[in-house]
Parts: structure tokens; sequence; C-alpha cells
């Protein structure tokens, strides 16, 4: 338990400072889709900025998936690795939804007992090279979802015709 507090204390204090720093330059350069290049060849690339990428390193790094499939504290291995990203979650840019898919990813797979060791290997590493992250990228165009729209709210019949949708 007193390593779990260590690395805490450690881990808050990164989430204040280096990790925020990341968070907000994400925040200011999101992913976009590139559909094209300038001279009209389809490429459908999802474009990321570096602080993007850092946080994919600093997630692996920090075992942000790794620690509950590690069981190195038992029955607290779970609970620890919640605490983490209880901490990093308002820090980092939004980098912890993928993260949360990628945690429901492995999980699955394990809980499954589906035969897919490579694709877990990766998803629970803490080696940043071989780290995957799993994700659902928002790219359709914007009328459909409020949110597509960069804003918080809908008006009445918008809302009235998304949960026509999701009932």
């Amino acid at each position: 338990m007193d390593s779990i507090e260590l690395d805490l204390t450690r881990f808050g204090e990164r989430c204040a400072t280096d990790i925020y720093a990341l968070g907000q330059e994400c925040e200011v350069n999101p992913p976009f889709l590139r559909q094209t290049t300038a001279w009209g060849k389809r490429v459908d690339q999802i474009v990321t900025c570096q602080a993007w990428k850092t946080q994919k390193e600093i997630s692996a790094k920090e075992g942000l998936i790794a620690i509950p499939y590690e069981r190195a504290e038992g029955e607290f291995s779970r609970l620890y690795q919640i605490s983490k990203l209880y901490m990093y979650s308002p820090a980092s840019g939004l980098y912890s939804c993928p993260l949360a898919m990628t945690d429901g990813a492995a999980k699955t797979i394990q809980s499954q007992n589906l035969n897919l060791p490579e694709a877990f290997s990766h998803l629970t590493s803490r080696d940043p090279q071989k780290f995957w992250t799993s994700g659902q990228w928002m790219t359709e165009k914007g009328r459909v979802r409020c949110w597509a729209r960069h804003r918080d709210y809908c008006s009445a019949s918008e809302w009235q015709s998304l949960q026509a949708v999701w009932l």
C-alpha cells in the first residue's frame, strides 16, 4: 500500500504540471480528420498534435491500462488504476476517452476468454511502442449530433429527434 500512495502522490504532481500542460495543448489542437491531400487524393488520416502522441506514451509508461491486468496490487489493482485515472482524466485533454475504450476492449477480451493474446498484450502494454489504444472517432458532418457542432445544448426539436433515435 505504501508503494501505491507514493506513486499516486508522484502522479498527482505530474497531473497538475506536465500532464495538465499537455492536456491544454490537446484542447487547443484537437484531433481532426484529413480526408484528402492538397491534390485531392483520398487519405482519411486522423491528425493529432504532438501533445496527444505524448499522452499515449505517458499512459503506457504509467500503466493507466496495464495496472489492473498485471494484478501486482492484488485486489487493490483496479482501485489503484481508477485512482490514477481519476486524477488523469480532467488534466488529459480528453485523452482519457480512448483509454476508457482501451480498458473496455482489454476487459472484454479477458472476461469473455477471447483467444486474442496479441491484441490483449498490446492493449495492456507499458511499452509505448507496443501500446495500442482503442477509440471511436466522431468524424460525421454537423447535423445529427449536437456535440458534433461543438456546443453543449440542443433545440427542443433536435432533442426530440435525438430521443427518437436513442429509444
